[in-house]
């Protein structure tokens, strides 16, 4: 495949050289044995519970491998994700149509939703194109920039999820930190440190700056959560337990998905 398709994220060769973060071969088996030990240690700990089925043991075992590996990355998240389908029809007396059918949940195709509607954002930077139209309304004072970063985050949030929205606004922020700091005059050497470097927010000697970059980013962050609370798709906590409540709860009915 080109050099072109691997930087766009479309094919990703896993190999145990170039394995997550860099690291080495013997510590990504470790950590896989590692994950089969924490779960041979939950089964056998389990066995004395009384009232305990054996199916309950055995999930709990999956679910103790697979929240190791998916936390350590020691098999990719996709690998690990798909362990119940081969361990749960093995394991216990549940079938394969068992074992796959929360996969086809509609909480699932909710949160599939959300992913795909953030990987169209991102491609065109719609997340962009939201922020700097909200900002040329609002103004360019400190306080209606804070305000319209808040505004186009807490919107985008409500259609995407809170944590990714924030990982798209944040550059958008501290741009927008890195332009107020560059036309600012009192960022060239102060007390020893290097002049101010152009594109850079690293040393801000301007105290009021440094107020509003605190201000700018934490008000994305804030106004992100925010946002999250107005529809089910801006927060992950927000659907799964909507799966958990009572189908005829007064909460489930409205918020109901089917």
């Amino acid at each position: 495949m080109s050099e072109q398709l691997r930087q766009q994220g479309e094919y990703e060769e896993y190999t145990e050289a170039a394995a997550p973060g860099g690291r080495s071969a013997t510590l990504i088996w470790s950590l896989r044995a590692f994950g089969l030990a924490a779960a041979l240690l939950v089964w056998l700990a389990m066995g004395s519970a009384e009232g305990l089925s054996s199916d309950a043991r055995w999930v709990a075992a999956v679910a103790t491998l697979m929240a190791v590996w998916w936390m350590t990355e020691a098999v990719p998240l996709s690998a690990t994700s798909l362990l119940p389908i081969v361990l749960l029809p093995m394991l216990t007396q549940r079938t394969v149509a068992q074992a796959t059918a929360p996969y086809a949940s509609s909480i699932v195709f909710l949160f599939l939703g959300g992913f795909l509607i953030a990987i169209a954002m991102e491609k065109w930077n719609l997340h962009r194109r939201i922020a700097l139209l909200t900002l040329r309304r609002v103004g360019v004072e400190p306080k209606r920039i804070v305000l319209g970063l808040m505004l186009s985050t807490g919107f985008l949030s409500m259609w995407v999820s809170n944590t990714a929205t924030t990982l798209m606004m944040l550059p958008i922020g501290l741009s927008v930190l890195a332009l107020v700091t560059e036309r600012s005059s009192e960022t060239t050497d102060v007390a020893g440190h290097e002049p101010h470097r152009p594109g850079h927010v690293d040393f801000i000697a301007d105290k009021n700056i440094r107020r509003f970059g605190t201000c700018l980013l934490l008000a994305i962050a804030w106004s992100a959560t925010m946002g999250g609370l107005g529809t089910l798709l801006g927060s992950p906590p927000m659907p799964s337990s909507l799966a958990m409540l009572p189908p005829n709860s007064a909460a489930g009915s409205v918020f109901s998905t089917e």
